[in-house]
């Protein structure tokens, strides 16, 4: 019988100390139990199946080695009290405290065998999504992971309770969820490699600084008369003779080459990226970083309303003899090509009443295909919106103003910044330059020539240039929205084939 577990990941404490313990509930049949694993090291025994829950006296025959160290639990001996009476190999010095083992588990949980494990998309438990989808491919256990959007919609009480909310809804209502794969931990290792990376350059940078204010003061904040001297030569000279910077250097290095490595592991990058000229392993890990999961953007139409009109069109294609009568024309391109074609010829030779079925099946076809393109465009805008390039209300581009939120991402944003001074590199020679040089020319026949309105300047050959990049990488973000949505897809699909092939 399954397990369906839900896991509230959270950061372990707050910046002022609060404990912020990641929430965990397990309904298993009619029993419900909640355990809160307070540190990295009980996320980790989860993962492994050796979380304790249960505890016994110690027992003067038990070795400690027998134990791993975490799960015993020691009380403090008070200061001065004589300890020659206790076990030798129960005892241990903590903190300049005397302590002695009191009790040993029995009993461990973790991740079992037919578990169905239901978390949150993206954020802070995505370590831990990874850890549990690679030990749930040796055990036999499922991780899904649930986009914020729909957590939120389906949330009814407070955020303490999303624990259990996400292990019900595993439980009834897995199609909301995505499974975590090993594309999945992909994605999730490039976010790991470009944290490190962006971790490690503001590490250089901050060394960087420190030893350039350094060599100032040194220089300027002197008794003596001004030395002779060339600060910026000094300054590279001091660079490459400090240790600590250089071992910085060498980590950026370091991080920059897992980074690569990782981005280029990545369906991502070998199915759309990698052919896109002006982006690099280094700029596409900003982007995946920042994206993360597409599964999260991706809307997909009302699938009750879908099979309605799959199973009308099939109907209908049937009263209206179809597949008999497809023979006397040439056939499309498509199915839903021929059906028109064989409609229209139902019109022309006098068989009212297969064409008025024909053509119903055709509009049932044509809804469908209406759905999947609303539902695209929805995702489209909540990518573009995640990234900082949605056109806003009263038609304004986004970007800082006073009074106003900047609710996008800010990497997603400086990714598409560099991308879009790429593609003004390539002039015409690529898909994307030629698309912004189109745009400054369409741009700047719809909008009059410079003027001055408030006090500013409008439509200046700058302020054109600016529209045209960004609505070049709005275009991009629309393409690969398109790509990467169908790669998940297929990626879905195949998973799906090979468990029931299993």
């Amino acid at each position: 019988m399954n397990r369906f577990i839900g896991i509230r990941h959270r950061l372990k404490k707050t910046k002022e100390g609060e404990a912020r313990p990641t929430q965990l509930c397990v309904i298993d049949g009619e029993n419900i139990e909640t355990y809160e694993l307070e540190d990295d090291n009980a996320e980790l025994d989860w993962v492994r199946g050796r979380f304790p829950i249960a505890w016994r006296d110690i027992a003067p025959e038990d070795n400690l080695k027998d134990f791993n160290l975490r799960h015993v639990k020691w009380r403090t001996v008070k200061k001065g009290t004589d300890t020659s009476g206790l076990i030798a190999g129960h005892l241990r010095e903590e903190d300049g405290k005397t302590q002695v083992a009191s009790k040993v588990p029995i009993t461990f949980d973790g991740l079992q065998r037919a578990d169905v494990v239901g978390m949150s998309l993206g954020g802070s438990g995505d370590r831990l999504a990874f850890a549990l989808s690679k030990q749930g491919e040796r055990v036999g256990a499922t991780v899904l992971r649930l986009p914020p959007f729909e957590l939120k919609r389906e949330r009814r009480g407070e955020k303490d309770e999303d624990a259990k909310l996400l292990a019900e809804l595993a439980n009834r209502n897995p199609g909301l969820f995505h499974e975590v794969t090993p594309t999945t931990r992909r994605i999730i290792w490039v976010r790991e490699c470009q944290a490190l990376r962006i971790d490690a350059m503001k590490g250089r940078i901050a060394c960087e600084q420190r030893l350039r204010q350094a060599l100032v003061g040194q220089v300027l904040c002197t008794e003596q008369d001004f030395a002779e001297l060339d600060i910026e030569r000094a300054f590279n000279a001091l660079k490459a003779n400090d240790r600590i910077y250089m071992a910085l250097m060498e980590e950026e290095a370091i991080r920059l080459k897992e980074l690569d490595r990782a981005v280029k592991d990545t369906q991502v990058w070998q199915h759309i990226l990698e052919d896109v000229s002006g982006i690099g392993p280094a700029l596409a890990g900003r982007l995946i970083s920042s994206i993360g999961g597409i599964e999260r953007f991706m809307v997909e139409p009302d699938q009750a309303r879908m099979d309605s009109l799959y199973e009308e069109s099939v109907r209908l294609e049937l009263e209206g003899k179809f597949l008999e009568l497809k023979k006397y024309v040439a056939a499309g391109e498509s199915t839903f090509q021929t059906l028109q074609r064989v409609a229209s010829w139902c019109r022309a030779n006098q068989r009212p009443k297969e064409a008025a079925l024909l053509a119903r099946a055709v509009a049932c076809h044509e809804e469908r295909s209406k759905l999947r393109r609303d539902a695209r465009n929805k995702g489209r805008g909540k990518l573009k919106s995640f990234c900082g390039v949605a056109v806003q209300e009263g038609g304004k581009f986004p970007r800082r103003r006073a009074g106003s939120v900047a609710n996008w991402h800010p990497d997603a944003r400086q990714a598409l910044f560099l991308l879009a001074d790429q593609f003004n590199r390539q002039s015409n020679r690529t898909r994307w330059g030629a698309m912004l040089l189109d745009y400054k020319i369409k741009f700047r026949a719809a909008h009059p020539p410079e003027k001055t309105t408030e006090g500013k300047s409008r439509y200046s050959d700058g302020h054109i240039h600016k529209m045209a990049l960004w609505r070049t990488v709005t275009k991009f973000v629309e393409f690969l929205y398109d790509q990467w949505s169908d790669l998940a897809r297929k990626q879905k699909l195949a998973t799906e084939r090979a468990k029931m092939s299993a």
